[in-house]
This record gives C-alpha cells, sequence and structure tokens, in this order.
C-alpha cells in the first residue's frame, strides 16, 4: 500500500482536529469551510480525486498554512500527479514535484501521523531516554517501576518501539536507535499530539505538588506581544530547547526528565476572533 500522501494528510488531520473541538462538526461543513462542495472534499479526501492546482491554493489559504508548508503541500500534490500519470499538470508544480526535497539532518527521523498516534502516551519517550541510565533493565517489570506504569503496558510499549525501529536489541542489550525523532506535519495538532502534551502537563502540575523545589523549575512570564512575531518565537522556542537538551545530555545520564516550554495567548477566544477579523 502507497503511503498517504502529505497534501492528504494535512488535510485529514485538519478535519480531525475540528472535529475533536467538536463532535458534531461534519464532513459538509468542512467542505464549506474550504469552499468545496462536500462530495469533492470526501474524494480528495479518500485519494479518489486529486484536486487542480487552482483548488488546492484555496484549500491552502483557508488552512492558513504559513509559505514552507505551502510547498510542502504542492510538492505533495505536484508528485501525485505525477505518479498517476496525469497530462495536465502545472508547469510550476511539475517543478516543485521535480526538485529534491529539502535535506534533513542525519540525526533527525521524522514519523508519521500515524506512527505517532501509536507512541503518543507520555511513557513512551520517556523508556528511550531510560536505556540510556547506567542501571537501566531491559525488563517491563523494572521499567514498569521507574515509571509508575502496569507491566503490560511497559512490555506493550517496548514491542511498538522495537517495531517502528525506535528502539534495538544489540548483543542483547536495548537501546534506542541513533537520532531524534520528529513528527511529521507540524504545522497541524492531531488529536495524539493534544493528547501527550495533555500528559505532559498534568506530569508537571503532579511534580509541582510534590517534587523538591531543587529538583525542578516552573516558572512563568507574561507579556504583551505582536502575535506576527510567533512563527519567528516558536523557532527560536525549538533552538533554545535543543541547545538546553544537548547541555543537559552532556554529563552523563543518570534521570529522566521531562523539558517543555509554552507560548500561548491569555485573550478569550471570542476576543481574539474579533481581533482576527477586525
Amino acid at each position: 500500500m502507497s503511503p498517504i500522501p502529505h497534501y492528504r494528510k494535512v488535510l485529514r488531520e485538519a478535519l480531525e482536529l475540528r472535529i475533536e473541538r467538536n463532535p458534531r462538526y461534519s464532513l459538509r461543513a468542512f467542505a464549506s469551510s474550504l469552499e468545496l462542495d462536500s462530495s469533492a472534499c470526501s474524494q480528495i479526501l479518500s485519494g479518489k480525486r486529486v484536486p487542480a492546482t487552482a483548488v488546492a491554493k484555496r484549500v491552502m489559504e483557508k488552512l492558513g498554512l504559513d509559505l514552507r508548508e505551502q510547498e510542502a503541500f504542492l510538492r505533495s500534490l505536484g508528485q501525485t500527479k505525477l505518479r498517476q500519470g496525469l497530462k495536465r499538470v502545472n508547469p510550476k508544480l511539475r517543478k516543485l514535484a521535480s526538485a529534491a526535497s529539502p535535506a534533513k539532518a542525519h540525526t533527525r527521523r521524522d514519523l508519521s501521523v500515524d506512527a505517532f498516534r501509536a507512541i503518543a502516551r507520555w511513557y513512551y519517550y520517556a523508556i528511550l531516554e531510560l536505556t540510556k541510565l547506567p542501571d537501566f533493565e531491559d525488563s517491563p517489570k523494572w521499567i514498569a517501576r521507574a515509571l509508575g506504569i502496569g507491566e503490560s503496558e511497559a512490555a506493550f510499549a517496548v514491542d511498538r518501539l522495537l517495531e517502528l525501529q525506535m528502539l534495538e536489541r544489540a548483543e542483547g542489550v536495548l537501546r534506542k536507535t541513533a537520532g531524534s525523532f520528529y513528527t511529521a506535519d507540524p504545522h497541524l495538532t492531531s488529536s495524539a499530539h493534544r493528547r501527550r502534551q495533555k500528559e505532559i502537563l498534568e506530569k508537571s502540575v503532579l511534580a509541582l505538588e510534590t517534587a523538591p523545589i531543587a529538583t525542578r523549575n516552573h516558572s512563568a512570564m507574561t507579556v504583551a506581544i505582536d502575535p506576527a512575531l510567533i512563527p519567528e518565537a516558536k523557532k527560536r522556542i525549538a533552538n533554545f530547547l535543543q541547545e538546553l537538551s544537548t547541555f543537559l545530555e552532556s554529563n552523563g545520564a543518570k534521570e529522566v526528565y521531562e523539558l517543555h516550554l509554552g507560548l500561548f495567548s491569555l485573550h478569550s477566544p471570542s476576543t481574539s476572533e474579533r481581533k482576527s477579523s477586525s
């Protein structure tokens, strides 16, 4: 089975997000928001129809994709058209589809949305890091005790991580495979992403109540900003997190910590909507 093209994943995740926000949200409403016929929208989502370039541009605008995201969307669309042997392919789209995708560092591995959904619970990534500890034991019982989860959860998680090649057994030793793991379609937040973030926030609240202040940090700053700077702020946060994690890992692994940072508006949704429509 061929992998689902990126542009269809973007649409599927956007629909899934809206349905999670409102379980009564329909495909018809989604199609209407994209200025599409509901039947055509359904066929595009299922892969039975490939949208025209003009339609794709309108959809990208309605979804609010930035320039980088639009390029990935159109590249995927062009590749799909060429793969299906369609003759009428926009020249610019053909050129974009034929160009090499942006190079990725060898230490980075992107997970599909489906793969991430399978490992979205907080303890999957914790298990990857546990393998770095000098006293780590390749045992569901040891892992369960270390993380406070059930043995069956630990055993299932290890099997899934091995299946996804995020863990490996080399010379009888269970260890994390080389590289860092990232989720595909970073411009969208799927239900799996939100579930993991909620769990991390819950763990943070628990640490706030139970962990000595010498072993944790909870700090915040409230500032008035121009939302237009958010994209650049997100890039700087990503760079900061990578730099800090590299520093924290430089002295040998002794415990597994979670490093997270939030940036969000304190305005109510209704206020934000009024601002965006003004």
